[in-house]
């Protein structure tokens, strides 16, 4: 009995040891070695617990987007000038192609109409081509005329288009939003393009700009040496505010600018190219356009031949006028004194001149230059050169040269006094 009650004893003691020993962690048990962390070789026999990591569902692949097709257009044939065609759309996202033959210069007007029972809703375009990509027009105003854009109607008109090439032109009708029904087209041809051409020399010339970016281009030869005014005048009843520009053309067949109009400023209606120095014998083109889509109308254009007035003989007490004709150009004077004359000479000009004057002999030896002063005479700017009391040394013939600095022309008067 003694010993079964040792037995028991020792029993319960055991066990409750190992549950205290249960519940202490296991940091308490481990060497200061075994804190390290062990290293498993590669050949290593011992299990170990992995983490278990989910695959992700692979992507679901999608099919590619394949725009909707844009059907071609349906030919339904020809349309001429003044005439009236009709067709129907039967089908949403119908497309229907008339053509016509078009000649550069034409000024056309397009019109469409739809029936009483019809339930189109009509969309149309012009082209200059026999193709038509919906994708890729060009829409703008129906007032311009075009080159390959495509023109779209405004109100089921494109009124006064002017044709830039020869062509075989195409009319695109269509239902807005997939309507259809019935419709008619007209064509009429409003006018031709007649400016330009060959301009000839001191004869007043018309010209009429149709349309925003007509160009008018007027052709004249004329040689080295010439000096040439092209006057573009605009009449009351005309909206046209114009830009005038004159071009040479080249060995190689361009048009190199050279000059532009300026305009009036006494004249407003008026655009000049004034006192132009031919340096190139050749062909030469004035181009007129408007300067900007609400201006178009009538135009007179002249082109003017101007002689070299080139100076002549001074006489003492005589007044004389003189032109500097263009930019570089110089006038010479000449008068005939005798030894111990003094001489004035004065030169005057109201006009922005920026003028130059000086003293020569005869073979073209300097003697002097005349000093210069711009005044205020009479509300205006004038200019006076002036040459005082010059002793000449020598009797004989002598020379006044009167010219312009930078690229300045115009009138001028010049005087001289002699006394002994």
């Amino acid at each position: 009995m003694g010993l079964y009650k040792i037995f028991i004893q020792t029993k319960i003691s055991f066990v409750f040891i190992v549950i205290i020993l249960s519940l202490l962690p296991i940091s308490c048990f481990s060497s200061n070695e075994s804190n390290a962390q062990e290293t498993v070789p590669l050949n290593s026999t011992s299990t170990q617990t992995k983490e278990l990591v989910s695959t992700p569902e692979p992507p679901v692949p999608t099919s590619p987007i394949t725009p909707t097709p844009i059907p071609a257009p349906i030919l339904q044939g020809t349309i001429s000038y003044e005439d009236t065609k009709k067709g129907s759309i039967s089908v949403s996202d119908q497309l229907h192609q008339w053509t016509f033959s078009g000649k550069k210069g034409d000024i056309i007007t397009l019109n469409i109409n739809t029936e009483n029972d019809s339930n189109l809703n009509p969309i149309f375009w012009l082209t200059s081509t026999t193709t038509f990509d919906r994708i890729n027009n060009i829409a703008i105003s129906a007032t311009t005329s075009y080159s390959n854009n495509v023109i779209k109607a405004e109100n089921n008109t494109i009124e006064n288009i002017m044709l830039r090439k020869n062509d075989i032109h195409s009319i695109i009708v269509a239902g807005e939003e997939g309507s259809n029904g019935n419709y008619e087209i007209t064509l009429n041809l409003v006018n031709q393009d007649t400016g330009g051409g060959l301009i000839l020399f001191e004869t007043p010339t018309s010209g009429i700009i149709e349309t925003y970016d007509d160009i008018d281009e007027w052709t004249f030869s004329s040689e080295k040496g010439s000096i040439i005014s092209i006057e573009t005048t605009i009449p009351p009843e005309s909206n046209l505010t114009p830009s005038v520009q004159m071009y040479y053309q080249t060995i190689d067949g361009n048009d190199s600018l050279v000059m532009k109009a300026i305009r009036n400023k006494t004249a407003q209606n008026t655009y000049n190219i004034e006192r132009f120095f031919i340096r190139n014998s050749g062909q030469y083109t004035i181009k007129v356009k408007a300067i900007n889509n609400k201006s178009i109308g009538l135009y007179t254009l002249q082109l003017l031949t101007i002689s070299d007035t080139d100076g002549g003989q001074l006489l003492s007490g005589t007044q004389n006028k003189g032109n500097i004709d263009f930019a570089g150009d110089t006038d010479q004077w000449t008068f005939n004194a005798k030894k111990d004359d003094l001489i004035t000479i004065t030169l005057q000009s109201d006009q922005q001149l920026n003028p130059y004057m000086t003293l020569n002999e005869n073979n073209d030896i300097f003697l002097t230059k005349a000093t210069e002063r711009l005044i205020n005479q009479e509300s205006k700017k004038v200019w006076i050169l002036l040459i005082k009391d010059f002793k000449i040394k020598t009797s004989g013939e002598y020379t006044v040269t009167a010219g312009a600095k930078g690229r300045y022309f115009g009138e001028y008067s010049v005087t001289i006094l002699s006394r002994p």
